[in-house]
């Protein structure tokens, strides 16, 4: 095939209107007349039977010998057997990408493909308000927190497509080295949800975190939260708190978690608001309850009877702090974090394997129940577990209001009653009945005291 037909001195020659529109140089290289009255230059190539045509550039800026070389790197790339239209669009969008980098890189973000672009791209979708089932804000801080402790400094500026089995596997193992077996798994399962949703979006083509399921340590399922079970290490327990001599705020903190045994969310984030000391009930907000979305939707407070002892050490704690927002701050004046109160723990000289903030609600339970007689269905309510309850959880936290308020003033009474004796028998105590109000608050909360007793038989 003859080549070369073109020379500089006919290009030059071409008019705007010259009546050709296609001249050819050979070999698949010509210049066209474009309706413009330009001329430009083209590439024709056949691929899998179809004809293709490409750029070469537009004349004069772009010189003959620039033409002809181009087109002989495009029959270069046809014979490894690269469709050249696909390469050039691939440098294209190589080139986007990388300005796109580069303004990531200026404004410190992730860089687009990464395994942190997606995680937090994965959390923003899974946050969305408008979407079904949406994680709370506590879910989504904490899952934040895991992968920005986690995989985030160790991994998240890997590509996703470089992504191995044996990569994620060492971000496990040091997780597990530090004995954080549980926080493994779940950290291993937000990395396959991620890699899952760039799957979803065709970024990936298989989740490298499904291989490594066997892979894990299985803790000891027995090992639960770790509680005082005993009332000589309760009495101990409460005496060691009176004489914490961190802050303040820290040390009611750890005597009312006994008192009230919540979860250390629901403590540590109490606001004064929250709190009516005239009828002695705290109302715990359903956002900062344990629960699904739906169920935080329903903006169904629980509520929590405040004994006579509770009441007491809360007023004359506000007026010390009748400036304070939080019922329990910080130096800053922020909330207490759960770390001061682990950190607490570990300086009244308990270990891990001893005492935890969330075990006194097993305390709590387990000493109502065994030693005070109480029923576990209303140590459950109390609790806000998930009951066996054909109008839901919903009613169960507002419900048993009178038993509750009765019991929660005998565990009070009994805390108080072992923390002022050395030598206490835990058998040797006993409910005053007259002692306690006929009723536990001064409105019954959809059950009367008649009714109460229709209901189940209290252990007064």
């Amino acid at each position: 095939m003859a080549t070369h037909k073109l020379t500089d001195t006919l290009l030059r020659s071409l008019k705007s209107d010259d009546p050709r529109i296609r001249i050819p140089d050979g070999a698949g290289l010509y210049i066209k007349h474009l309706p413009s009255g330009k001329f430009a230059f083209r590439f024709d190539y056949f691929r899998d039977g179809r004809c293709n045509t490409i750029s070469m550039g537009v004349y004069p800026q772009t010189s003959l010998a620039l033409a002809r070389e181009n087109a002989a790197a495009a029959r270069q790339l046809l014979a490894q057997g690269i469709d050249p239209s696909e390469e050039r669009k691939s440098k294209k969008r190589a080139a986007r990408q990388e300005r796109i980098n580069a303004e990531r890189r200026r404004n410190g973000e992730p860089l687009e493909g990464t395994l942190h672009a997606k995680a937090l791209a994965y959390v923003k979708f899974k946050s969305n308000p408008a979407q079904k089932n949406s994680w709370s804000k506590d879910h989504t801080e904490a899952v934040m927190c895991r992968l920005r402790v986690h995989v985030i400094p160790a991994i998240g500026h890997l590509y996703l497509s470089e992504l191995t089995p044996p990569i994620l596997l060492a971000v496990i193992r040091k997780i597990e080295a530090a004995e954080k077996f549980e926080t493994a798994s779940r950290v291993l399962e937000h990395c396959s949800c991620i890699c899952r949703f760039a799957i979803a979006e065709g970024l990936m083509s298989s989740d490298p975190c499904r291989d490594l399921r066997g892979a894990l340590i299985t803790p000891d399922a027995s090992n639960h939260f770790a509680a005082i079970l005993k009332p000589p290490m309760l009495a101990d327990f409460i005496q060691r708190a009176n004489c914490y001599s961190g802050l303040a705020s820290t040390r009611l903190a750890l005597i009312l978690n006994v008192h009230l045994f919540r979860r250390s969310n629901e403590l540590r984030n109490a606001v004064w608001s929250e709190f009516d000391l005239e009828n002695s009930v705290w109302s715990i907000p359903s956002q900062r309850m344990k629960g699904t979305r739906a169920k935080k939707n329903l903006n169904i407070p629980h509520l929590v009877p405040l004994s006579s002892q509770v009441v007491e050490m809360l007023r004359d704690w506000r007026e010390l702090n009748p400036n304070s927002k939080f019922v329990f701050p910080n130096a800053k004046g922020k909330a207490l974090t759960g770390e001061t109160l682990t950190k607490a723990l570990r300086r009244l000289g308990y270990a891990k394997e001893e005492v935890s903030i969330h075990g006194f609600r097993s305390t709590a339970h387990t000493l109502l129940s065994e030693v005070l007689g109480y029923d576990s269905r209303i140590i459950d309510a109390q609790l806000a577990h998930v009951v066996d309850n054909p109008l839901g959880d919903a009613y169960a936290r507002s419900t048993w209001m009178l038993q509750r308020g009765r019991m929660m003033q005998a565990w009070s009474d009994y805390i108080e009653r072992i923390s002022q004796s050395q030598r206490f028998d835990a058998g040797s105590f006993e409910v005053n009945v007259e002692a306690l109000p006929s009723t536990a608050l001064p409105f019954d909360m959809h059950i009367s005291a008649q009714n109460a007793a229709q209901t189940y038989s209290s252990p007064f």
